[in-house]
């Protein structure tokens, strides 16, 4: 379960809530299932909507370090729409990644990680994105990210570098990111708060 809230300037925020559920199948395979109700808050106007992610990923362990594990995954996300018939749909992606996740020591771990996605409805945002990051975990109380996103479609998901922190404590997260991106952008100057719990 997790709370986000996106802060923009000139009055836009964006804000989700999410529940999901993961279930592993033999040693290497898991799926998931994630429902989402989003809040978009527009100077002209505000919205609401539900939607869900539909997610498999393959687990392989590896000798290097003092232990790594290699992540590859799949992710059909953003089913659903908008709560008002406004003649809006939400953007349905397809998205494919791998992440190499490696223990230094046991305090120390890092992960890399890259994906490629398309977003293929509706037709005015259609068009690719990639991102490529890492992460420092240290001892997995405090993480340390960076990335950059690359985005086709500049007025809908534009280019841009993200850096952020997270904490975590028995089941609880706490994450905050900044996205560096262009002044004449939707995301400038955007960051985004995201508390979880994990069961």
């Amino acid at each position: 379960a997790g709370w986000r809230q996106y802060l923009r300037e000139r009055g836009n925020s964006d804000m989700a809530v999410d529940l999901g559920y993961s279930r592993r199948i033999g040693e290497r395979w898991a799926l998931g299932l994630v429902g989402r109700y989003v809040h978009l808050s527009r100077p002209d106007g505000s919205a609401d909507a539900l939607a869900a992610d539909v997610s498999a990923a393959y687990m392989l362990p590896l000798d290097l370090g003092s232990y790594s594990t290699l992540r590859a995954g799949a992710k059909l996300g953003n089913l659903g729409g908008y709560l008002e018939d406004g003649g809006r749909s939400l953007p349905m992606d397809l998205t494919i990644g791998a992440a190499l996740d490696t223990f230094l020591s046991d305090a120390h771990e890092i992960t890399v990680g890259t994906d490629l996605g398309y977003y293929f409805s509706p037709g005015s945002v259609r068009g690719f994105q990639m991102a490529v990051g890492a992460e420092y975990n240290l001892m997995q109380l405090l993480q340390v990210r960076g990335g950059y996103h690359f985005g086709e479609r500049r007025a809908y998901y534009p280019s841009h570098w993200s850096v952020g922190m997270g904490a975590r404590f028995l089941h609880l997260r706490l994450d905050f990111a900044y996205l560096i991106a262009d002044r004449d952008t939707p995301l400038h100057n955007t960051y985004s708060i995201s508390f979880g719990l994990d069961f």
